[in-house]
């Protein structure tokens, strides 16, 4: 239980983070921007599109 709360915990500070990121951008605050940014986070290496679409393509609640 205490692993699910600090996945919880690290998500809403990552959650922030992004979401302070995109709006001093001007760019829209949508699910799926904020999806590709938490793979990015997680994966370290330089992904191409088509990896980074082929993993998330399946993730809810995004539709690429």
């Amino acid at each position: 239980m205490l692993q699910i709360r600090n996945h919880y915990k690290y998500w809403g500070k990552m959650f922030e983070k992004y979401v302070k990121l995109l709006k001093e951008n001007s760019i829209k605050v949508t699910p799926q921007r904020l999806e590709i940014l938490k793979y990015l986070d997680k994966n370290r290496t330089h992904p191409t599109v088509d990896e980074i679409y082929s993993e998330l393509k399946e993730t809810p609640p995004c539709s690429f």
